[in-house]
């Protein structure tokens, strides 16, 4: 199963129902495989760009939306509850709402620190460095489309550094779930073994849809 449809499939089974997917490569075979969304349970439409915008600029091709909305990269295999971040955003107004994940960084070497006279400072044989990561999912309000020129190439964090911050406050929300990034080949493999295996954690509904068919 596509990422993607994984993605929707999520969505669709925690109440959303409008979709807009931004896409420039391949767009086409995307459109083709699907659709309309009906399959789904979706209503699916498309912004196509001629060229690369980044993670915010494709934003600028969409029509400013009356309320709050879900953004998402759609390269990521995660168990979140989409529906749960909606609430907290309402729950606690704010420009935008930031998904965050805990990430620890393993180092698999003895760090020196070194003293300005050149000697050792500290010596620490392969520390760990826990801290928090953007997943790429967010709530944006509204005003948030009046900082993205059409057409123009933008990622999210300059969107974020241009003044949204200085406006309203940017909200976070904690996900200490599954989360993982499939951008390269190595991480791919991973998450398809990692779905093949525990496809129930992250589309728990098929499993409820299947126990009902089964009890009538």
């Amino acid at each position: 199963m596509p990422i993607i449809e994984i993605i929707l499939r999520q969505l669709a089974g925690r109440g959303f129902d409008q979709i807009t997917l931004a896409l420039f490569h391949m767009a086409d075979r995307i459109q083709a495989e699907l659709g309309d969304g009906a399959d789904l349970g979706l209503r699916i439409d498309y912004s196509v760009a001629d060229r690369l915008l980044g993670t915010a600029g494709p934003l600028g091709l969409v029509d400013r939306p009356a309320e709050p909305c879900l953004v998402l990269n759609a390269d990521i295999l995660t168990n979140i509850d989409f529906a749960e971040v909606m609430a907290r955003h309402r729950r606690d107004p704010a420009i935008a709402t930031m998904v965050l994940c805990p990430y620890r960084v393993e180092v698999p070497f003895g760090v020196i620190e070194v003293h300005h006279d050149g000697g050792v400072q500290s010596f620490r044989e392969k520390p760990a460095f826990d801290m928090v990561i953007n997943t790429g999912i967010y709530v944006l309000d509204p005003a948030a489309w009046d900082k993205v020129p059409p057409g123009e190439y933008l990622e999210m964090n300059s969107l974020i550094d241009r003044g949204l911050a200085k406006e309203r406050r940017i909200a976070t929300f904690l996900h200490r779930g599954d989360w993982l990034d499939v951008g390269t080949v190595e991480s791919y493999e991973r998450g398809s073994q990692i779905f093949r295996d525990h496809r129930e954690r992250y589309l728990p509904l098929e499993r409820e849809q299947a126990m009902t068919v089964a009890a009538r």
